[in-house]
């Protein structure tokens, strides 16, 4: 595991975990996820950005599409890899 940041925002970094693959000649596979939360300006929004609106069977709103929940699949993922001991041939 390596977190990492920038001075000026220390609590503001990221976590890169790498679970070594059987063949380390083969390419690596990223697996990429956020946790972060982008500021938003009611101002700089056609639509206000915390009120959810349906048009034509699209979504608008701040956050109505992300992937927080691909952060938590692949902490799990990796977490039930470790613990049955599996090893991919790939580097994640």
């Amino acid at each position: 595991l390596h977190l990492f940041s920038v001075p000026d925002h220390p609590k503001e970094g990221g976590l890169v975990a790498i679970y070594p693959g059987r063949d380390p000649k083969a390419k690596a596979v990223l697996m990429l996820a956020h946790l972060d939360v982008v500021e938003a300006k009611r101002e700089d929004w056609t639509r206000d950005p915390f009120t959810l609106v349906e048009e034509n069977g699209a979504f608008y709103a701040r956050g109505v599409f992300d992937d927080k929940a691909m952060a938590a699949t692949w902490v799990d993922t990796l977490a039930r890899y470790k613990k049955e001991g599996f090893k991919p041939r790939r580097t994640l």
